[in-house]
């Protein structure tokens, strides 16, 4: 398993097209006892080069344009796992896409629709532009949280 610690980093808008699939957020009772949250995030991700970005947004306003959280690794196995700890309970939500070629962007084509792999958390849709703060908002509880996802 890898850990990441909370890193500021640019906010992304990613483009049109959608997610399917099997989203699950589950609450885990044993950890830490200092009233903040480890969140894992779990996603398969089909090709193991270039990074996986993943960045996390505390709250609707964060996520619709603020300051994110954190941000992800390079793919190891097919089932990506990391960790972030120490956050603050709370409603959160994740925009992630797979930097194939690792040039550090999201690729699109000429419509603007991206080439490279992208999920936002419970696998919310995105139509014409990034998922809603409504459908991709989750949960994180203390001690631990573990979100699952699908990035395409």
């Amino acid at each position: 398993m890898r850990r990441i610690f909370p890193l500021p980093i640019l906010a992304l808008m990613l483009g049109a097209c959608a997610s399917s699939g099997t989203a699950e957020t589950l609450t885990i009772t044993e950890g830490r006892d200092d009233g903040l949250a480890d969140l894992t995030i779990e996603m398969n991700v089909e090709i193991l080069e270039g990074d996986v970005r993943v960045i996390l947004f505390k709250g609707a306003d964060a996520y619709n344009g603020g300051k994110p959280t954190a941000q992800g690794v390079k793919p190891a196995a097919a089932t990506l796992t990391f960790t972030v700890e120490g956050i603050e309970p709370g409603e959160y939500g994740i925009k992630a896409f797979h930097d194939v070629n690792g040039n550090g962007e999201l690729d699109t084509n000429v419509l603007g629709i991206p080439n490279e792999p992208f999920a936002f958390s419970n696998n919310a849709p995105a139509n014409f532009g990034p998922a809603k703060w409504e459908d991709a908002a989750f949960t994180v509880s203390a001690p631990a949280t573990l979100h699952k996802m699908e990035i395409k």
